[in-house]
């Protein structure tokens, strides 16, 4: 059920916590009334009488009288606010005990408890916004990456919006040629089918182009989920702490030393990878170092991408090789660890071949497709991954330990040194990016949400079949139903045509007050 519009709400809308402002949110039809019956302000000018984008001093005072708080209200007047509606804002001290007796007065002076999101669903109700450009408003505030961001402000700035609308109105333009030929056959004559079928394949060019741009920007958008994995003591922990910049896992030389899993986030050319590292696969007698094997193997399954860390020390393992035989056809690289204490002559030259292919395990919901594991060079030719300062050995055909050769494609580093780490961070975003450079540096929509790119789909399945229609020379009524059916597939994107459930689900994401 959309919510009702009729009555006025409230909610904090900056963080819980201590901080030297809070900001309480009132929005609806009894704004100025509310926040006059709470308020006393200088003079005792209501605040309907202000002008609109004004901030006035005025003190919150208690049902019995008592003054709770000093602020400052500001003043928005319908329609020129956030919501579309009467908004006053009030900036009082951060503390939890003021914000929260201000929220309470506003609660007993007949404002409610906004829901998640409610803000901004209200300004799209009110058309103040697109429902993409509210999505935005959410994945904004929700971004862990300077990328992220920038997707959602292009998003939010109406950008998909307006690439969808140049398709639709395409399209709505087909579909009255249709509809006269079928009402006014006299007047307008036969259906041009030429011409139709010039208007749908221009259609469908604008769809396939924009989900072209699906599975990376959903991927800088929602991220991936990256686990280290490999036996007790190759330095697992090690290379996170090497890729997070500080030391977060415990390192110790005694094998078992990680029990669980640890989660941490971090920044790998503007994708945002939770990043786990996880107890070293092994039969164990220790009841809590079972548990934290049972944990790795669950992470392995859910993982989207997978570094097995492997002792260059040691050499490959027949447990080694299992495990990358289990890994086989699931995006994954291989670390050849621990790279500085390996001692012997340099690895010759390897031979040149294809790149090694990075085949996903299933359509991934962050659309992470085929891709490189080498780095591709500035020509676009694909090259083996970086190695910078001095080496005992490079990347290739296989590396040379004291117990032989590694396994293909391995990429040394020394997690304890942080040698070669940077060409790692680059086999992994050229692994999941295929190579290809940023959505935002190459196209001015993209799009970032598997709704949006279920929608797009949709619609092209709709054009194709208007085309076969066509093809089949059926009446121009069954033309126009698979017309309609694609423009309501798109209107699904900006609005026009969600449901209520959809438009519900969309916001209850968001937090309470924005």
């Amino acid at each position: 059920m959309l919510p009702r519009l009729d009555d006025t709400i409230c909610a904090l809308a900056t963080p819980p916590g201590t901080g030297g402002i809070g900001v309480i949110r009132l929005s609806g039809p009894h704004a100025f009334a509310v926040a006059d019956a709470v308020t006393k302000r200088p003079k005792d000018t209501p605040c309907r009488d202000y002008p609109g984008h004004t901030l006035h001093r005025a003190r919150v005072i208690a049902a019995e009288g008592e003054a709770i708080d000093d602020v400052l209200l500001a003043v928005f007047r319908s329609p020129r606010s956030y919501t579309g509606e009467d908004v006053v804002e009030i900036s009082g001290h951060g503390g939890p005990v003021p914000l929260r007796r201000i929220l309470s007065r506003l609660l007993e002076c007949g404002a409610r408890l906004a829901d998640p999101g409610e803000f901004t669903q209200r300004a799209f109700l009110n058309g103040k916004m697109d429902l993409a450009q509210a999505e935005a408003v959410g994945d904004a505030i929700a971004a862990q990456t300077d990328e992220a961001h920038r997707l959602a402000r292009r998003q939010g700035e109406g950008r998909l919006s307006a690439a969808v609308a140049g398709v639709r109105n395409r399209l709505l333009g087909v579909l009255a040629r249709i509809e006269a030929s079928i009402d006014f056959p006299e007047d307008v004559g036969e259906l041009d089918t030429q011409l139709c079928v010039s208007e749908l394949r221009e259609a469908d060019r604008g769809i396939a182009a924009l989900l072209a741009t699906a599975d990376r920007g959903i991927l800088y958008r929602e991220g991936l989920k990256l686990v280290l994995a490999g036996r007790p003591n190759v330095g697992k922990s090690s290379l996170l702490n090497a890729l997070l910049r500080t030391a977060r896992a415990i390192v110790t030389p005694i094998p078992g030393t990680t029990r669980d899993v640890i989660e941490e986030t971090l920044n790998l050319r503007g994708i945002p990878l939770r990043a786990m590292d996880t107890a070293g696969l092994r039969d164990t007698e220790d009841a809590v170092e079972q548990i934290g094997v049972a944990r790795t193997r669950e992470s392995l399954v859910a993982a989207d991408f997978v570094l097995l860390v492997l002792d260059a020390t040691v050499g490959e393992t027949p447990e080694d090789a299992a495990l990358r035989a289990s890994l086989e056809g699931r995006p994954h690289l291989l670390v050849w660890n621990k790279w500085d204490l390996v001692g012997g002559p340099p690895a010759p030259a390897p031979a040149r071949r294809p790149p090694p292919r990075l085949v996903p395990r299933h359509p991934s919901p962050i659309g992470m497709g085929e891709g490189p594991v080498t780095q591709a060079s500035d020509s676009g030719q694909a090259r083996p991954p970086a190695v910078t300062g001095p080496s005992p050995g490079s990347a290739g055909e296989g590396c040379p330990t004291r117990a032989g050769w590694g396994p293909p494609g391995a990429i040394p580093v020394s997690a304890a040194t942080g040698w070669n780490i940077g060409a790692l961070e680059d086999a992994i975003a050229d692994a999941v990016l295929g190579g290809l450079p940023a959505p935002t540096e190459t196209h001015a929509a993209v799009v970032t949400h598997a709704r949006h790119r279920r929608a797009l789909e949709a619609a092209r399945v709709r054009l194709a079949d208007a085309q076969a229609t066509l093809e089949a020379g059926l009446p121009a009524d069954f033309l126009s139903i698979d017309v309609r059916s694609a423009l309501s597939a798109l209107g699904e994107i900006t609005g026009e045509t969600a449901t209520e459930d959809i438009i519900h689900e969309i916001f209850s994401l968001f937090c309470i007050g924005k």
